[in-house]
Formats: C-alpha cells, sequence, structure tokens
C-alpha cells in the first residue's frame, strides 16, 4: 500500500470519528442517557473505524521499516490535516 491511499483512509476514518463520534459517543453514551442497545451499537460502530487508523499506520509503518511516529512524511501529515478539515467542514454543511 502506497502513502497517498493509506492516507486518505486515515483522513477518511479521522473525519468520521468527527462527524458520527461527537453524535454518537459525546451526546448518547457520554451521559448515559441512551438504552443499553444504543450504547452498545454506539461502541461497536466506533470500533471499526478506530481499526481502520491503527491498522492502516501499522502497515505504512511496517512497509517504510519505520516507528509509527515517522510513518508518513511531514507533507503528508499536513495534506492529511487539510482533507481531514475540509472533510468536516462539508460533512457538517451537508448533515446539519
Amino acid at each position: 500500500m502506497t502513502s497517498g491511499p493509506a492516507m486518505a483512509i486515515v483522513a477518511i476514518s479521522f473525519v468520521h470519528i468527527l462527524l458520527e463520534g461527537v453524535d454518537q459517543f459525546f451526546v448518547q453514551l457520554i451521559p448515559w442517557q441512551e438504552h443499553t442497545f444504543h450504547k452498545a451499537r454506539s461502541i461497536g460502530l466506533f470500533i471499526p473505524v478506530i481499526l481502520h487508523i491503527i491498522l492502516t499506520w501499522q502497515e505504512i509503518a511496517k512497509e517504510r521499516q519505520t516507528s509509527w511516529m515517522l510513518s508518513f512524511t511531514r507533507n503528508e501529515l499536513k495534506y492529511g490535516f487539510i482533507i481531514v478539515i475540509s472533510g468536516f467542514i462539508l460533512g457538517k454543511v451537508i448533515f446539519r
């Protein structure tokens, strides 16, 4: 896997965490006002997104034979940050 698709996976997963995580996790899970099924569903839907980030990041680090902290270059992280911020703003505008 090259760094371009890997950064896209990581960035999209971060956007998903920001958009859906705020609603599902912080609004429903933290106050403990939902039923047990809704809590389990929120956690169950959150785990795969986190695994997308961890496993993709691990794969790039293994492919480049470096640590996790050095697996993406500064430019890749910069573009990933731009994608995350743009995706978050676009998602908030579309999914009000």
